[in-house]
């Protein structure tokens, strides 16, 4: 008769492992769905402070200030090249006698 004890004994056993074991696999699926959904706020916290960060406005600002400066000196070195052939140019028909110069001298 001893050994039906012992079976109901390591049945009893067993089952409370298996209930115990249930209960930390619920602990620790809860525990790491905890983890998931706060982590998951802290991003949409980070995100929104990014959001509404100055530091991105700031930026904004400055690489449009950048370019703007940057095709104001474009377009005045593009004068100051286009001016720069335009004296070339009549340096070159001052220094070429003009045709009609030539018709006059014969």
């Amino acid at each position: 008769m001893s050994a039906p004890i012992v079976s109901a004994v390591c049945f009893s056993c067993c089952q409370a492992m298996n209930a115990a074991r249930i209960h930390d696999k619920q602990k620790l699926r809860s525990f790491w769905e905890q983890k998931i959904v706060q982590h998951g706020e802290q991003m949409d916290e980070e995100e929104e402070r990014r959001r509404s960060s100055a530091l991105a406005r700031l930026r904004e600002q400055w690489l449009v200030r950048l370019d703007q400066r940057n095709q104001h000196q474009q377009s005045f070195f593009e004068e100051r090249i286009r001016r720069a052939q335009k004296a070339q140019q009549s340096l070159r028909k001052l220094d070429s006698p003009e045709p009609a110069d030539r018709a006059g001298e014969v």
